[in-house]
């Protein structure tokens, strides 16, 4: 019964209920999007305060250019580990459970941003990304600063098991996407842009997780010092830009917090 009525065409009068819009209905103009900067002790900051439904967006944004040429794939090694691994006051499971509290969530990924017209130009960075309960970003925000400043990688078995996870994750996505890994390995053949994204995010990546996973025991010490190393040349105040959004009169009593934060990152 249920596949003979769906079979049945629909009455008119049903069909011009549906609501629709006509091309004169939609605006030829882009949508601006109120943004207002400020420097807070040296730093750019860009926010917007608007209705969001009292969630809060942060965004912590490092530029990871300075990070040396053969240690590129560390980048997003540090971004995946950090979080999963303890820091000088907080387990990785007390982040976790802090994190929850805050009703939030935060995400550490590496990113390139290529140059549309010069395929060999281009910068790269670390994001930190915030969303919380309006109420809860001071925690969630705290939560987020121990993970920077005080991350420690003296867990052997933890960050060998993010690497293990690491393989299953990019030999699935070799599965299912393999055409753009295979584009990614194209493009750094002929383009700078393409060969960093190779080695942070494509099959570089892939074999330098493998040699890790394989390799771990005779490797650890040289991983967990490259990655201190990496960490100290990524997360300094001159590197750093941040973007907030939340409610009306939500960021004024939050660049506190910022300032604070900038002040504690080392300078290059």
């Amino acid at each position: 019964r249920l596949i003979k009525m769906q079979m049945e065409p629909d009455k008119k009068e049903d069909l011009e209920k549906i609501p629709s819009l006509k091309l004169d209905d939609i605006s030829k103009e882009i949508e601006k999007i109120s943004c207002k900067q400020a420097q807070l002790n040296g730093c750019d900051v860009y926010y917007n305060e608007d209705k969001t439904n009292k969630i809060s967006y942060i965004d912590l944004t490092f530029n990871s250019m300075r990070v040396n040429a053969e240690d590129i794939s560390y980048i997003n090694l540090l971004a995946n580990l950090l979080t999963e691994v303890s820091t000088t006051n907080m387990s990785y499971d007390d982040i976790a459970k802090k994190t929850g509290i805050a009703a939030g969530d935060i995400d550490f990924f590496a990113q390139v941003m290529g140059n549309f017209n010069n395929c060999d130009t281009f910068d790269a960075y670390i994001h930190c990304h915030m969303e919380s309960l309006q109420d809860k970003r001071f925690d969630l925000f705290d939560v987020a600063k121990e993970v920077i400043l005080n991350t420690k990688f003296d867990e052997d078995n933890k960050i060998k098991e993010v690497i293990s996870r690491l393989r299953v994750i990019l030999e699935e996505n070799l599965v299912q996407a393999g055409h753009a890994t295979v584009m990614r390995r194209i493009q750094s053949y002929y383009s700078q842009t393409g060969k960093y994204n190779d080695l942070i995010s494509g099959f570089g990546f892939y074999e330098f997780i493998c040699n890790l996973d394989s390799n771990y025991d005779e490797l650890k010490e040289q991983v967990k010092e490259k990655l201190n190393e990496v960490k100290n040349k990524i997360f300094l105040s001159d590197n750093l830009f941040i973007t907030y959004v939340g409610e009306e009169g939500t960021f004024e009593p939050t660049k506190e917090s910022f300032k604070t934060f900038i002040d504690e990152l080392s300078k290059s």
